[in-house]
């Protein structure tokens, strides 16, 4: 079976992409906290430290910030930075490392206030990470990245929480 690492962010979203790709794929999850890689039955779970987001971000955006409130409707404060192009670097290489052919995030058709939930976003980021190990691919020893997501797929929420199986986590 092919293989795929699958971006956990820690909500909804990710775990839903992460049934929605459970059966055509052997899932390699890497999250970002402590969530649920044995309910999903991954054959691997990395957590990285992000930590350094914090810092990195400071009072930027609500969601680094210790200062600012989450409003209650969209509003461009709570957008962190290319914050998936930083997680979807983290697990590309590592699908790179594993020889996966998929990497996956949670992003639906929902999301489309955030840039880089955008399918053109992650359709460019796929195809920089594939030129940067282009000679790996070239030779074989690595197999090309697809970057997926629900959105990309034309895929609202409701429709991820409604695919078989979804109920059961």
């Amino acid at each position: 079976m092919k293989k795929a690492v699958v971006v956990f962010s820690g909500g909804i979203d990710s775990i839903s992409a992460c049934v929605y790709l459970k059966p055509k794929y052997d899932l390699y999850g890497i999250s970002f906290l402590k969530i649920f890689a044995k309910t999903l039955g991954l054959k691997d779970h990395k957590i990285v430290n992000i930590d350094f987001m914090k810092e990195l971000y400071g009072n930027t955006n609500v969601l680094t910030s210790e200062k600012k409130k989450i409003p209650g409707k969209f509003n461009y404060s709570i957008v962190v930075p290319i914050r998936n192009g930083i997680f979807l670097s983290i697990a590309t290489a590592w699908a790179f490392s594993l020889n996966a052919s998929l990497v996956a995030y949670g992003a639906h058709t929902g999301d489309k206030n955030y840039p880089d939930c955008r399918p053109i976003f992650s359709k460019k980021i796929e195809t920089a990470f594939n030129q940067g190990e282009l000679d790996g691919i070239r030779s074989g020893i690595r197999k090309r990245i697809e970057i997926w997501s629900p959105y990309k797929a034309g895929l609202s929420k409701s429709q991820l929480l409604k695919k078989e199986g979804m109920l059961k986590y």
